[in-house]
């Protein structure tokens, strides 16, 4: 699929569900919430503040649901519908259409990247690499930076191949727990990896 199909993809079902919690890949409101919450007491324990990039912020949920966390707030997406149902309620909050790949932002601003379920829709998947390293590259030195994405369509070796220099201190932890589950979750400090 190419990347205009998959702009018209989201655009489509940003357009057609009218749920917000649905259009962001959570089967109900009820385990959006739930996600939510435990993003927010993951970024509380390991102290995430300052400026936050959500990358595939899609309709915002995520990213209006942690604002309150940091002092600057910048959504990414690659749809311009989703990116039209995310309304900022301050200031501080920001949209930008771009794609994940390509990121049109400075090098080492970010605090705190989170990229919820965003990996899995990066085709072809060995574009993941780009994605991961653009994030890096925005990302401070020892930002907090959040993965998930489903190991099915995710190689996680190729994820891990991805992180470059940072892979080697996190290798083995990481695969122990991501064989047992299929979506994978992976955070941590960049100066820590």
């Amino acid at each position: 699929m190419s990347a205009v199909d998959e702009q018209r993809r989201w655009g489509h079902r940003a357009v057609a569900v009218s749920d917000r919690a649905v259009v962001r890949g959570c089967a109900s409101l009820e385990r959006a919430g739930k996600s939510l919450e435990r993003l927010r007491r993951l970024l509380r324990r390991n102290k995430a503040a300052g400026v936050l990039l959500d990358l595939g912020c899609g309709n915002g949920f995520f990213t209006e649901g942690v604002s309150a966390l940091f002092d600057e707030v910048v959504g990414v997406d690659f749809s311009r519908e989703m990116l039209g149902r995310f309304i900022p309620s301050s200031k501080s909050e920001h949209r930008v259409l771009a794609d994940a790949r390509a990121l049109p932002l400075r090098d080492e601003v970010f605090n705190t990247v989170i990229a919820v379920s965003l990996l899995q829709h990066i085709k072809p998947v060995e574009d993941v690499r780009k994605a991961v390293g653009e994030t890096l590259r925005v990302s401070k030195r020892d930002a907090f930076v959040f993965f998930s994405f489903w190991k099915d369509a995710v190689p996680t070796e190729l994820f891990l191949s991805s992180l470059g220099s940072f892979s080697s201190n996190v290798k083995r932890d990481l695969l122990s727990k991501v064989t047992r589950r299929r979506y994978v979750k992976f955070y941590g400090r960049l100066s820590h990896l």
